[in-house]
């Protein structure tokens, strides 16, 4: 495969995680036969241990664990874009450390979320439910400021070497404040604000793609006879 296509691939990882994220949480949440609370009562706790989880949870959660895996990859290829752009910048490389925390926190979450599911209707009681529902949280909480840092310094970076449009590195700065803020208001905004990136990653990998690809097969140069 050529450098060409491999840029373009690797920069439409942020399209795959987009739609893969997106399906992970319709599956699982259309199959839980449990409805799905970020605090689960004493009542829902014991509804939730009672109750085995169908295969179609396991397979949002597949899904969900595979738009990760392909968030890596973005956040891989998106840093390395600009990283070449602005000289090995320190906004690169802050961007690639908060996106490992990020992904480090996410799959702690899923690790639980498994956890969680595997023993229900095993032996599991309602007081474990809650305190592995409030580590879960707790680690999904903590995978926020974590993106937002992310998002953040590569739109700025992007900004700067003009790797994005600038439109869309705006508006990533708008997403990562956004996301910063919602850390403040964690039921109500921060929930709205992890939406965000769901739709501005996808954009921001097929822009990359586009461009990058552009770049790397430039027109042919007219030689005259």
């Amino acid at each position: 495969m050529s450098d060409r296509k491999l840029l373009a691939l690797s920069a439409l990882a942020g399209l795959g995680y987009g739609v893969l994220e997106v399906a992970g949480v319709v599956v699982g949440g259309a199959s839980n036969p449990v409805q799905y609370d970020i605090v689960p009562s004493t009542a829902a706790a014991a509804r939730i241990a009672a109750t085995p989880m169908p295969v179609g949870v396991w397979v949002g959660l597949g899904l969900e664990v595979v738009s990760t895996l392909l968030l890596i990859v973005f956040m891989v290829r998106a840093t390395a874009a600009v990283r070449h752009a602005d000289g090995h910048g320190l906004l690169a490389t802050s961007a690639l450390a908060a996106g490992i925390v990020n992904v480090a926190a996410v799959f702690v979450s899923f690790g639980l979320m498994a956890a969680r599911n595997a023993a229900a209707g095993a032996g599991l009681d309602a007081q474990s439910v809650k305190l592995v529902a409030d580590l879960n949280w707790g680690t999904y909480f903590l995978s926020w400021p974590s993106l937002a840092m992310f998002l953040g310094s590569l739109a700025v970076a992007a900004i700067r070497t003009r790797t994005l449009p600038a439109w869309l590195g705006w508006a990533g700065v708008v997403v990562a404040v956004l996301g910063l803020a919602g850390c403040l208001d964690p039921f109500n905004l921060g929930q709205i604000a992890q939406l965000l990136p769901i739709v501005w990653i996808p954009a921001a990998g097929i822009s990359l793609a586009i461009r990058r690809t552009a770049v790397a097969d430039p027109a042919p140069m007219m030689i005259p006879a």
